[in-house]
Formats: C-alpha cells, structure tokens, sequence
C-alpha cells in the first residue's frame, strides 16, 4: 500500500525524507500544501476544510494509508477527518513524539504554532503520562515561514531567542511541536542546552514491523515545483522533482 504524506510544507518533507532513506523501496507519496502554509495562523475550521480536501485528494489517487505529519493538523483537524474519512488509515505525530520523554522529566517546553499551543494538545497529552511535570507552551508564529524562506541558521536562533523567556530555557527538555522545526535544529541547539525531541525517527520507526509496498517514491506541492525543489536541495542537498497539483480548497469537503 502507497502510504501518503501532507504537511503544509518542508516539515513534512523531513519526514518523507527521512522515511525514504530508512524504507527506500517503499512507495511514500508527499504533498507539500505550501498554497495554504503556514497553517498555524489559520482558524480551526479553515485547517479542517484544507485538510479534509487534501485527504480526498489522497484519496482520489487510491491513497488510503496516510501520516499527518502537521502538528497544527494534528491539533485541530484530525478528529474531523476520522469522522469524515473513516476507512483511512491516519497516522499522528503527537503521542509518539511524547513517548520519547524520560519518566524523571520535571519540566518541559513545547515549542509550536498559535493554533497547536492553544489546543493544548502537547499540554493534555503529557498532563496523561507526567501529572506533576510543568510545561511551557512558547508560540512561534514565524518561523515556519523564515524556515519555507529559507533563512539563515543565525537569523532563526536571532528570532527565537527574541521569543523565548530566561525561565522556560530552564525545562529539563523541549518538544520542537512543529514538523518544520528541527530544519531549525543548529539555531535551536545554541539556545537549549538540555534534550530537544522532534517526531522524525519516531515516525520513521512506526514502520519499522509493517510490510510496505515496493514503489516509487513521489513528492506533490500545491504552489510552485521549481521553487519547492531549489527549497529541498538547499537544505537537504537532495535533487527530488516536485509535481504540482491543483486542489480545489474553496468549496466544502463535506458530503
């Protein structure tokens, strides 16, 4: 079975990135929404329009197995598209990336978009596993669009530092709560000294026991194949052509 991909951008190309060198037989189809990115500063009900349209796009290509590897998605959308889609396939990124933290973890900061801090899903999630640990939620609003432009690693760290405040650089980890973010990682590692945890290699390792088929892998964007691959061979050194498509984002995906 062809397992799908959707993000709004290169966060999820980490992942498919990722996957395809650990799995290279394996047939992983990506689609970048860079149309609608950054998702994070979008309301939930436009994030759960989008996505449910993305899904049936995935679905038009005989795609019924798919990683949403967006945590704003994650946060807002996915109970939506269970609902509405439910013959797929949908594999998350929060839980896993949770069972990553250590048991004696006292304090965590989250770092994310708008609309993933304020669903609080990181925060519900591990209140479930560590009832006492104290958790910094920190907004990043622009950064998933400093990383889609490409900026500088000492831009980033510039900009983050000027978002972050003295008492949540104290947490004994942080959870990097976007897919974009560890393309930040260098910037991210001359701020916090302690463990950073991201979703890539557990992603990676929810396919470790499953039988995957033999095919080629494919990347899709909503915006501009030629500016999405410089984007990828610039911070991946990797040459992947992008296809883009059109999907239709206006009208209502519901039946």
């Amino acid at each position: 079975m062809t397992i799908g991909i959707i993000d709004s951008g290169l966060g999820g190309y980490s992942i498919f990135h990722a996957l395809h060198q650990a799995y290279p037989k394996a047939a992983f189809h990506f689609l970048a929404d860079q149309k609608n990115a950054p998702y994070g500063n979008k309301t939930a009900l436009e994030i759960q329009t989008i996505a449910s349209k993305n899904i049936q796009w995935f679905l038009n290509q005989g795609i019924h197995e798919i990683v949403i590897a967006c945590n704003t998605m994650n946060a807002v959308a996915l109970p939506v598209l269970k609902e509405r889609f439910p013959t797929v396939i949908f594999h998350e990124v929060v839980e896993p990336t949770i069972e990553q933290i250590p048991t004696d973890t006292k304090s965590i900061l989250v770092v994310a978009t708008k609309l993933t801090i304020q669903s609080e899903i990181y925060t519900k999630a591990l209140r479930q596993r560590f009832p006492a640990m104290k958790i910094h939620g920190t907004i990043l609003p622009e950064l998933v669009s400093m990383v889609e432009g490409m900026r500088s690693q000492a831009d980033m760290q510039a900009y983050i530092e000027q978002e972050l405040n003295h008492e949540s650089l104290n947490a004994d980890a942080m959870i990097l709560g976007c897919t974009h973010y560890p393309l930040a990682r260098p910037a991210f590692n001359q701020i916090f000294k302690q463990n950073i945890y991201d979703s890539i290699q557990v992603m990676v390792n929810q396919f470790k026991d499953k039988p995957l088929l033999e095919g080629e892998a494919k990347c899709f964007t909503t915006k501009d194949a030629i500016y999405a691959h410089i984007q990828v061979k610039e911070l991946f050194q990797s040459e992947v052509e992008f296809t883009k498509i059109e999907v239709d984002h206006e009208t209502d995906p519901r039946p």
